[in-house]
């Protein structure tokens, strides 16, 4: 299944425009009366057929709406840009294809870049959402200071760092997961610190906000790679109940 995306959805019909027009009629070909299947990009897939088309839009209308409930908890993921920012490209991508819900660039003491483009990194997860088949596409905000961002911050929160009270990430989902909260319900949040990692008042000021401080094995690893552990840990730890 070949999977578009649009969030001008009207009734029942679906406006396509720009790189996904293009999608449809250039690299698939796709004829009026032909059938596709699209996401709004916030949990539901929809089946559909192209009622007409010209060179600035086609139009869809669909019949069939199916809610694609998630498997895991929503996971919130907090990054600090690397230098070389393929490395959070490449982060976002395989983070979006796990399914979280919500991307984060945060500004630290430590951060080395001071800005991203965002225009860059809707289409990158957008593109992922698309060819991992998920029907969510994570939110991802503007880039923000770290001590603003803990204090917007929902649902467990947990900070990667050698903290000395720090535990381990499995230890803690562990934990929370004993509390037998729905997983419709459960939202978590991870922030990773750039390299080098938080300053000691920015980990005191995250558990202050009530995050809990946390670490992710004995090996150091790079932003890019804790990012996808945390959030794989995640996985793993919720596995046995998104089976059941």
């Amino acid at each position: 299944m070949v999977l578009f995306y649009t969030e001008n959805i009207q009734a029942n019909q679906a406006i396509f425009q720009s790189d996904e027009l293009r999608h449809i009629q250039h690299a698939l070909r796709k004829q009026t009366g032909g059938e596709i299947f699209f996401t709004d990009g916030k949990g539901s897939i929809y089946q559909g057929v192209i009622v007409s088309q010209n060179k600035k839009h086609a139009v869809v209308e669909w019949s069939t709406k199916t809610s694609k409930v998630t498997k895991y908890p929503q996971i919130h993921l907090a990054v600090a840009p690397t230098k070389n920012i393929d490395r959070i490209e490449w982060l976002l991508e395989k983070s979006t294809e796990l399914g979280i819900v919500s991307f984060h660039c945060i500004k630290c003491k430590h951060s080395e870049r001071k800005n991203v483009k965002f225009d860059r990194l809707q289409r990158i997860a957008t593109s992922a959402m698309k060819q991992s088949l998920k029907a969510t596409k994570p939110s991802i905000p503007a880039l923000e200071n770290f001590d603003k961002w803990i204090k917007k911050t929902i649902g467990n929160r947990y900070i990667a760092t050698l903290h000395d009270k720090s535990i381990s990430l499995a230890e803690a989902l562990t934990k929370l997961k004993s509390q037998e909260k729905s997983l419709s319900d459960l939202e978590i949040t991870i922030a990773i610190g750039p390299e080098g990692g938080f300053r000691e008042d920015e980990v005191e000021a995250a558990i202050k906000e009530g995050f809990i401080p946390v670490h992710l094995g004995s090996e150091r690893l790079r932003t890019e790679t804790a990012g996808i552990f945390s959030v794989s840990t995640v996985h793993a730890i919720y596995q046995q109940d998104s089976e059941s």
